[in-house]
């Protein structure tokens, strides 16, 4: 790998860790699920267990789902940040080549004039 690559490599591995660091305590628990958690709590007081049990089946299968639509997010965001970073990478190393490629046209063509002297 050249020294670009491992840099560009480095700050996409960057770019994603900052973006999983701003997004890690970001869950907020919907409405619904707060509801359920609440109801589980009341019948618990209640000593209604039976039904509170089920009141929990359902709020964890809600908060399980709700994590992992919020996971699916991250990942879109992750996905379309790093799209943008590399594309805005490939057009450094494009215009980079255009540089050099240029500067050996000119190196030569003043070589070649120079001969012509």
């Amino acid at each position: 790998m050249t020294k670009n690559q491992e840099k560009h490599e480095q700050e996409v591995m960057e770019l994603e860790q900052k973006i999983r660091n701003e997004y890690k305590g970001n869950y907020k628990a919907s409405a619904k699920l707060l509801e359920l958690r609440q109801k589980e709590k009341n019948l618990v007081k209640l000593k209604k267990y039976k039904e509170a049990e089920k009141v929990k089946e359902a709020a964890d299968i809600l908060e399980e789902y709700e994590r992992a639509s919020k996971i699916g997010e991250l990942d879109e965001i992750l996905k379309k940040k790093i799209d943008a970073l590399r594309n805005q990478q490939s057009k450094a190393v494009d215009a980079l080549h255009k540089k050099i490629t240029k500067e050996r046209y000119q190196i030569g063509k003043n070589r070649y004039d120079d001969t012509q002297r």
